[in-house]
């Protein structure tokens, strides 16, 4: 005969133990991953298949089993993180990626982990961590970050989305062999349209220039509002492109809406065209200087005529 009260002791509090772990793993809105590094055998909860739209067992217990799902573009930075705390250059391990969901899409995930186990020589056993559902996080960011490069008024880029979208597509020209285009546009008259009509009026005015920006060039240009009265709109041609055709085209498009819009005022905007071969290293402000400085001699040509 032998007392195992001591042992039944130990056994059931190693019950409650897992059925506190159990119950945090169930509850929590994180996903939790055990990795163990010498088989590549990973525990993943209940909660980390359900995040990605997975039943119990529609996922194995294999590192490939997550591996596959990281979006291609994000698996080299995710796994250099990785790396980083494996070596010892890091205290824990955290990178953001995309991993792919049962139904086709991904979801933006914050991947968490720390080493808790070594062998004798120091070398990472398993690893331990989460992961979080940042899908929400990363639309907001997105939606900042889009909403700080559109001008409220019109709804085309502003000065700062016209340059980080623009100078992009200029190396784009260049690995394309393609000449880019800047149209520069003054709304002529707005300072009277607004001292005799009102602001408001002006405003209108601003916004029928954007529109008919939109009738005469292409979704894929990149159409602005730079500051007050001034537009931009950046282009990728073939060479030879005749440009003049798309000016007499934003004219008669405003000519078309004088003659339907019912103002109490004349459309009218004077527009400059610059130029930059697909082998040219200028700038996008070198280009906008260049189409501003043509806008204002088609501005004082169009004065002279009246």
């Amino acid at each position: 005969v032998r007392d195992i009260s001591e042992r039944q002791r130990a056994i059931q509090a190693l019950r409650d133990s897992e059925q506190r772990w159990q119950f945090a793993l169930e509850g929590a809105r994180d996903g939790v991953w055990d990795w163990s590094l010498a088989t590549n055998e990973v525990y993943f909860s209940r909660q980390w298949k359900r995040m990605l739209g997975f039943e119990e067992h529609e996922i194995s217990n294999s590192l490939q089993e997550w591996d596959k799902r990281v979006h291609p573009e994000d698996k080299q930075r995710t796994y250099a993180d990785l790396d980083r705390h494996l070596k010892g250059e890091v205290p824990y391990y955290q990178n953001e990626h995309r991993v792919l969901c049962r139904d086709g899409t991904y979801k933006w995930i914050l991947d968490r982990g720390t080493i808790v186990s070594r062998d004798a020589s120091g070398n990472p056993m398993r690893m331990i961590g989460t992961h979080t559902d940042i899908s929400e996080r990363k639309q907001a960011e997105e939606m900042i970050h889009e909403l700080s490069l559109v001008d409220d008024l019109t709804g085309l880029r502003n000065r700062r989305g016209f340059f980080v979208l623009g100078e992009p597509q200029l190396s784009l020209a260049r690995r394309l062999g393609r000449i880019a285009v800047l149209y520069f546009a003054d709304v002529d008259g707005l300072k009277q349209i607004n001292d005799e009509l009102g602001h408001a009026e002006g405003d209108y005015a601003l916004a029928d220039v954007a529109r008919v920006l939109r009738t005469t060039f292409r979704e894929t240009d990149i159409l602005a509002r730079l500051s007050g009265d001034e537009f931009a709109v950046l282009t990728l041609e073939t060479p030879g492109t005749d440009t003049g055709a798309l000016v007499s085209r934003f004219e008669e498009q405003v000519n078309q809406h004088n003659r339907t819009a019912h103002r109490p005022y004349q459309l009218a905007a004077s527009i400059g065209v610059a130029e930059r071969a697909p082998e040219s290293n200028e700038s996008l402000a070198d280009l906008l200087r260049r189409a501003d400085a043509n806008m204002y001699r088609a501005k004082q040509q169009r004065r002279a005529a009246s």
